[in-house]
């Protein structure tokens, strides 16, 4: 291996070295902190919600774009002889430079935009947890707090609560939907009865 490539293989470890810290801040967001980060109070941010799942979801798609790069250099460099023969042209080796990262740019939007739609969901599913389980333990629910729990419900777990009988059923959804169970000494008796949604 010569010097230009000794170097040039050396740099992209560095600089992998690099985003892998710069990663790590964004990967450290569990839903659990980004939810506490959004929250005020008993309600929320909708905005820091998208900025933070969005966020996430920006350096998750980095970071593969970062690897992908990576493990062509280290490829090249290690591996491919600089006499072996690719492309008549330079021409079209830029074109399929182009076509290929169009391709990738079009293909990383997609997953980009599911990937954050998926850490909106586990924010909102942290968000709601916990204030299921301030209920649980206080084993009753009143009809104020069975308003505001299920319009925050349907708007941060995309739940569909307007087909239920009544709020008993919906309030059941919502705690199924976060992983929890009603203990059988909860007192669902407030919520006997169609309440409506929260104003």
């Amino acid at each position: 291996m010569n010097l230009d490539r000794f170097l040039t293989l050396l740099a992209t470890i560095i600089g992998l070295i690099g985003s892998v810290f710069l990663l790590k801040g964004a990967l450290g967001l569990t839903p659990d902190i980004m939810a506490k980060l959004a929250e005020t109070g008993w309600w929320f941010n909708p905005s820091q919600i998208n900025g933070l799942a969005t966020q996430k979801a920006n350096a998750i798609c980095g970071a593969f774009v970062v690897l992908s790069a990576f493990l062509i250099t280290v490829l090249r460099l290690v591996f491919v002889d600089d006499k072996i023969p690719c492309f008549d042209s330079r021409g079209m080796a830029v074109a399929v430079v182009i076509l290929v990262s169009a391709a990738m740019v079009v293909a990383l939007l997609f997953v980009n935009q599911g990937i954050a739609s998926y850490e909106r969901r586990q924010i909102g599913t942290a968000i709601i947890g916990r204030r299921v389980d301030e209920l649980l333990q206080r084993g009753k629910i009143g009809v104020e707090q069975a308003k505001e729990l299920l319009a925050t419900a349907e708007k941060l777990l995309a739940l569909d609560l307007s087909a239920l009988k009544d709020s008993e059923a919906a309030f059941k959804k919502v705690v199924e939907a976060t992983g929890r169970k009603i203990p059988d000494q909860f007192d669902l008796s407030p919520l006997r009865k169609n309440i409506g949604p929260a104003p």
